[in-house]
């Protein structure tokens, strides 16, 4: 007999109308239970996803809260959650930010609920599994009720897949667009006569764009065979996001900085079926070595938090691409970070013990040249 009650109590509850809570506290008071199980009714369907702090591929993540959202708790939604704006997710706790439940008359409707929930939902500053779960629920295995207990180990690089910003997209020239105007917004009448030459790294794959205030709150893109126009403006619901509209296509975006030119932006809309995140680094003011090649960077950082155990490699070392640099200590396992390619390495940037951070910058290596 398992005495405690699950995560998933919600779904129970919200299935039967009951506060299971409510019901653990009386019976430990000696109270007997208010009704038998032939009295129980079950209605409708419930789905819970759990929302953490983790990428991806579940490893857990840490850092500050700077801007959350959460979606109208009505019409058989409930949020169970302590979070937010400011709010420090540590390495010490269990990762687990809070639970999304959606109840229904059907399943389908249950799971579409949900779904826009999580789209609705902002969590911005920490890596969270909130699109992960979103493209979870839209799968067609998921939603046909044929997932089984291996689904993400069958599927979840399909899944990733589908979040990913493609190279050259409009979502990723929107997401750049987010960062450049998330403070101010382009000059609403003055155009300037002089493009500004921006180089960006979206999730460590550098871009260089021109961006050319034309005026009217109008801009135009332009560099490697790009050329596009779009019109930034403020969103008419009182956050901080912008609209940005993009190849006659309409974007939601709300961008935050979580340290000195390193951005998190989540957008929505452009046709895409759900929200999507980027991370992005303004490097417009380093050294232009990599920019041109997608895969080129001078930057190693930290994947995930934990404590670094490890350091194979100090300033002025030529390594070569796969040798390991530094080790680092992360739910009891072991880690070893490789060098992304053949380099010298320029700064190293963190101490052995050290407990590092998601996205922290360890260790700089020299442009190549």
């Amino acid at each position: 007999m398992n005495t405690r009650l699950q995560v998933e109590h919600p779904v129970t509850e919200a299935l039967t109308g009951l506060d299971l809570v409510e019901w653990q506290l009386r019976v430990a008071r000696g109270e007997a239970l208010p009704l038998t199980q032939d009295e129980v009714r079950l209605e409708g369907h419930a789905v819970e996803v759990r929302l953490c702090a983790e990428d991806a591929r579940y490893i857990p993540q840490t850092g500050t809260v700077h801007g959350f959202h959460a979606p109208d708790a009505s019409g058989g939604l409930r949020l169970d959650h302590a979070i937010e704006h400011g709010l420090v997710v540590s390495p010490h706790y269990d990762a687990m930010l809070g639970k999304w439940i959606s109840h229904a008359p059907t399943r389908e409707e249950a799971l579409d609920r949900l779904t826009c929930a999580l789209n609705e939902t902002r969590v911005l500053g920490v890596q969270s599994n909130r699109a992960f779960l979103a493209a979870c629920l839209s799968h067609p295995l998921f939603r046909a009720g044929q997932a089984l207990v291996p689904f993400l180990q069958g599927h979840g690089d399909e899944v990733r897949e589908r979040l990913g910003v493609a190279a050259g997209s409009d979502a990723e020239r929107v997401a750049a667009l987010a960062v450049l105007y998330a403070r101010s917004l382009p000059a609403a009448a003055l155009p300037c006569p002089w493009a500004r030459p921006v180089r960006l790294s979206l999730d460590g794959r550098a871009v260089a764009i021109d961006v050319l205030e034309i005026g009217g709150a109008h801009v135009r893109l332009s560099g490697a065979g790009l050329e596009c126009t779009a019109h930034v403006a403020p969103l008419s619901d009182g956050s901080n996001g912008k609209a940005v509209i993009l190849e006659g296509q309409c974007w939601v975006t709300h961008a935050v900085a979580t340290s000195a030119g390193r951005w998190h932006v989540q957008l929505s809309g452009g046709g895409e079926p759900s929200a999507l995140e980027v991370w992005i680094d303004d490097v417009s003011m380093q050294p232009p070595g990599g920019v041109g090649n997608a895969r080129v960077t001078n930057d190693l950082r930290a994947p995930f938090n934990g404590k670094l155990i490890g350091v194979k490699a100090v300033a002025g070392q030529a390594v070569i691409k796969g040798e390991t640099l530094l080790v680092v200590e992360s739910m009891k396992l072991e880690h070893s970070l490789a060098a992304p390619r053949d380099g010298i390495v320029a700064e190293l940037l963190v101490e052995q013990g050290q407990q590092l951070g998601p996205g922290q910058l360890l260790m700089r290596f020299e442009a190549e040249t």
